[in-house]
C-alpha cells in the first residue's frame, strides 16, 4: 500500500513539473511572438534605422524579459540541467 502511495506522489510531482515546464515554454513563445511583432511594426512605422535607434522600442523587450527570466528561474531553478530542458537523456 505504501509503495502505491509513493508512486502516486511521484506521479503527481512529475505531472506538476511537466505542467510548469510547458507553461514556461508557452510564456517564452508568446514573449518572442509579441516582441517581434512590436519591433517589426515600430521599425516599419519609423523606418528601420530610426526604429533601431530609439531606445523606447526596447522597453517591452527588457521589462517583459525580466519577467520571463524570473519565470525561467522559478521553473528550472539553481539546479538547471540543459539536457532536461531540451528533452535529452
Amino acid at each position: 500500500m505504501e509503495t502505491n502511495y509513493k508512486k502516486d506522489i511521484s506521479y503527481k510531482a512529475a505531472q506538476k513539473r511537466v505542467k510548469d515546464i510547458k507553461g514556461f515554454y508557452i510564456h517564452f513563445a508568446v514573449y518572442l511572438f509579441v516582441n517581434i511583432a512590436i519591433f517589426v511594426l515600430q521599425t516599419r512605422e519609423e523606418g528601420f534605422i530610426n526604429g533601431l535607434a530609439r531606445l523606447s522600442n526596447y522597453s517591452t523587450i527588457f521589462f517583459w524579459g525580466i519577467g520571463v527570466f524570473a519565470h525561467w528561474a522559478s521553473v528550472f531553478g539553481p539546479n538547471f540541467n540543459f539536457r532536461e530542458a531540451v528533452g535529452g537523456a
